[in-house]
Formats: structure tokens, C-alpha cells, sequence
């Protein structure tokens, strides 16, 4: 016989684990009606995530299968494996089906159906109940097979001493119409035997008949997000004004609307942005400096909360992103949190900047990092006096607020997408752009080759901490 392979439909399951893993808070909050082993409700995210995995990898397993390999021996072992695979994947589907809701008649009518495997074996069989009793014949119990009473014709239950290909060993002079395997099988009744015939492609029919259920299910999770979004529509989310222009305050409930809303990944930059309108800095001469990024940062923040009361995450209305970069897609108080160095002076000292975080009271650095910090930044000491007044003796809050705003205003110097995205306005920028500069800076040019990193950095280390 040819050998049997299969391709069944993977891409559905990454398309499910995809929309799954889309707007995740919401898959992670959700509670499913109570299944085998709960007494109700339960948080259905674990169960989830053990779904997707086995959903993907069982089906990438079952399309590497061959077959038929195994040699004239009376027992197909491969046909156990197959069948006990397809029944995860099924399983598999049923949850996800049940967990987002859906029309419980898309699992009955697969079920109750018989134009895959017929009544042959049972006029009050079905699909669902033939594909139960061979898989606990063939491949789970085969020593006392009884639950589906429909097809052991008054036997108290079933025994399978084997699966065997049919055109094979001493089975291959028994008449099989047709038929890629045959399961032998015992009764209670009688010593006389019964030969079950098996036929791959119904059993490849019906699998994918509960594959192609997936795009039902991601139909489903989208559909619950947007009731969700729907709801947070309606809720009026307060204003800077709610809050007697307390920058702090207000901040502070935009992050709980943002993790109330959204998932919490982004959350980090808020406590970020609270740390940089806490400070009290030690030099006056940088307020001024310091009070222009604090403006751009409420200037992106009118985005975000437009962004948060609508549930909508594209155009500039609620990005503050007009002037997109063509190789990312944005937000514009992502980029202030983190104002790129790429092709920028501060390129090459990109280690040492990265290392500041150190310093941030949101982090939880020991002594031994901050130290570390502070000898890397002495490297790119100059040319942050070019943009601030820095000395590197400041708290450790401090120094890392004016690293930021440094980055900020180097950023304004030169094509970046916080210079093309930033009003031209005095209360966001220490020097206003010309007519002629606006226009250059949404030029296209070639692309720069990015700066190397100053390795010399790491030679000093090495001294001073002895390798």
C-alpha cells in the first residue's frame, strides 16, 4: 500500500493563537461556564494557553505522520497514534468553542451528524458517537470498550486485540471493501470475532470538519473584545481639568484606566512620567528645559486618553503620530518615554544611556548598578552638557530625568520621528524650526548607516573592576 500522509490546516491554529494573544487582557480575564473538574465558573486563561500549544503542535505532529511504514506485523500502531492525536485536536477545539461562547449547535451539529461515517455500524449512531467508539476501541480502552451502548449490539462491552492494515499479514485474505485497516474485535457474547472496517479519509473528513470550525472561534474572541471596547466607550473618562490640573494625580488615573483597558505592558512609562513631574531639581538653570519635555509629555498624553475613552489604536487623533516612521508603528508617548538614539549623536554611547534605568526609582537596582551607571555616563558626560547641565553628582532620580530630557532635545535637532511628530510651538522646543527646516525634515533621504558603539567604554571598566 501507499504510504499515508496529511496536511491538515495549521495556519488556523496560529490565526487562533493570534487573535487569542491580540488585545490578551481580555483572554486573560476571561471566565468560561463550568467544565469537567469545577463546580461553575472558572478563570479560563491556563486552559487556554495548554489549548493553543497542543492545538498547534498535535496538528504540526499528525502532518509529519507517515502511515503505513510499519512492517507485516497484525498491529497498527501508527493508526493508535493518529486517532489518539486527532482526538486532542478535537478536544482542543471543543474548549476553545465552549470558552468564547459559541453556539452550542456548532458542536452538536457536527456531532449528531452521519454524512462522515454513516449508520453502517448503527442505525442510531453518528459521527461523533462512531469516532468515540473506535477511539476507545482502537486506542484507549482497548480491553473493555462500553460506553457507546449503540454499537455492542447487546454485549456488555467490546475487546480489540488489534488494528492491522487490511492489505497485510493473514488479514489480507479477509474481505474488507476497500478498507485501509481492520480492527478486530471481541464480544462477551460469543468467542467468534467481528472485523470492523476502517477507512482514513473518513477519519481525515471528519477532523477537519472541527478544523475548520477555528475561524468560527476567532469571530467569537474578536467579537468579545468589542463588546468590551464597547463598554469602555461608554464609561466618560475624567479630565486634566477633573483633577485641578494636578499633573501627578491625573497621570496616575490614566495608568489605572490603562490597565483597567488595555494590557499592562505599557503601564511602566506612566510611573515613569510621575517620576519626571515629582522631581525637584538641584540646578534652576534646567527647569526651563525639563518644562518643555513635561509639556510635550501632557502634549501625548491628550492622545493616549483620546486613545483609551475611544478603544481605538490607529490614526493620529489617537497616536499624536501624523508623520509615521515607515519601518514601526507607534505611539507618540511610547517614543517620549524612550526618545531613540538611532542616528543620532547619542548612537555611540547607546550601552551607557541604556544603563541610566539603573538610576530610575522604578527600578530595583542594588548599589553595584548604580555605581555602574554612573561610571558609564561619564563617557558621554560632555555631550549631555551640551543639551543640559549635568554633573553627574545629582540624586539618582535626578540624573536619570535629565538624561531623559537630553535625549529629548538632541531628538529635536535632527530627523527623528519626535522632531516631525512634536508641535513647533516655544513651549515644546528650546529653538523653533524654519519653514525651510519643516519642509527638509519630511524629505526622504537615503538611510544612515547606524553608529558604532564606543567600545572604549568597556576598556575602562575593565581597569577599574579588575575584568
Amino acid at each position: 500500500m501507499d504510504i499515508i500522509k496529511f496536511n491538515f490546516d495549521s495556519v488556523k491554529a496560529r490565526e487562533l493563537r493570534r487573535a487569542i494573544n491580540d488585545q490578551e487582557k481580555f483572554s486573560i480575564e476571561r471566565v468560561a461556564d463550568g467544565a469537567k473538574g469545577t463546580n461553575g465558573a472558572y478563570n479560563a486563561w491556563n486552559r487556554l494557553c495548554a489549548t493553543m500549544t497542543r492545538l498547534e503542535d498535535t496538528i504540526s505532529y499528525v502532518n509529519c505522520m507517515e502511515l503505513g511504514k510499519l512492517g507485516d506485523g497484525q498491529a497498527a500502531f501508527d493508526f493508535y497514534e493518529f486517532i489518539n492525536c486527532s482526538y486532542v485536536i478535537i478536544e482542543c477545539i471543543k474548549v476553545v468553542i465552549q470558552v468564547f461562547g459559541l453556539d452550542k449547535s456548532i458542536i452538536k451539529n457536527i456531532e449528531d451528524s452521519t454524512e462522515v461515517f454513516g449508520t453502517k455500524y448503527s442505525e442510531s449512531g453518528s459521527d461523533s458517537k462512531l469516532f468515540e467508539y473506535i477511539l476507545s476501541l482502537c486506542g484507549v480502552h482497548p480491553l473493555c470498550t462500553s460506553y457507546q451502548k449503540d454499537y455492542l449490539n447487546g454485549s456488555a462491552f467490546h475487546c480489540c486485540p488489534f488494528v492491522a492494515w487490511a492489505d497485510r499479514g493473514y488479514v489480507s485474505s479477509r474481505k474488507h471493501n476497500g478498507a485501509d485497516l481492520i480492527a478486530n474485535v471481541y464480544t462477551t457474547k460469543s468467542d467468534i470475532s467481528i472485523d470492523i472496517e476502517l477507512y482514513l479519509n473518513e477519519f481525515e473528513t471528519y477532523l477537519n470538519k472541527w478544523i475548520e470550525c477555528i475561524p468560527n472561534v476567532i469571530g467569537a474572541k474578536n467579537k468579545y473584545v468589542d463588546d468590551k471596547h464597547n463598554v469602555f466607550r461608554k464609561e466618560q473618562m475624567k479630565n486634566l481639568s477633573d483633577f485641578r490640573n494636578d499633573y501627578i494625580e491625573y497621570i496616575s488615573y490614566l495608568k489605572e484606566e490603562y490597565i483597567k483597558r488595555l494590557d499592562d505592558a505599557n503601564e511602566y512609562i506612566l510611573d515613569e512620567f510621575i517620576e519626571i513631574f515629582k522631581i525637584k531639581l538641584s540646578n534652576s538653570d534646567n527647569q526651563r528645559k525639563l518644562d518643555k519635555y513635561k509639556n510635550a509629555i501632557l502634549y501625548s498624553l491628550g492622545f493616549l486618553h483620546n486613545s483609551l475613552q475611544t478603544m481605538t489604536f490607529t490614526d493620529f487623533e489617537n497616536t499624536g503620530i501624523k508623520y509615521p516612521d515607515k519601518f514601526m508603528e507607534t505611539e507618540l508617548y511610547i517614543e517620549l518615554a524612550s526618545p531613540t538614539l538611532y542616528n543620532g549623536e547619542f548612537a555611540k554611547y547607546s550601552y551607557a544611556i541604556g544603563k541610566a534605568y539603573n538610576l530610575s526609582s522604578n527600578g530595583s537596582s542594588n548599589a553595584f548598578d548604580k555605581h555602574y551607571a554612573r561610571t558609564l555616563l561619564e563617557k558621554p558626560k560632555e555631550l549631555i552638557n551640551k543639551y543640559i547641565l549635568f554633573t553627574n553628582q545629582e540624586s539618582n532620580e535626578e540624573v536619570y530625568v535629565l538624561i531623559k530630557v537630553a535625549l529629548y532635545l538632541e531628538s529635536l535637532t535632527r530627523k527623528s520621528i519626535l522632531n516631525k511628530n512634536i508641535p513647533n510651538e516655544e513651549q515644546y522646543r528650546e529653538i523653533l524650526l524654519t519653514e525651510t527646516e519643516v519642509g527638509e525634515l519630511h524629505q526622504e533621504e537615503p538611510e544612515k548607516e547606524v553608529q558604532p558603539i564606543d567600545l572604549s567604554i568597556f576598556n575602562d571598566i575593565i581597569k577599574e573592576y579588575g575584568g
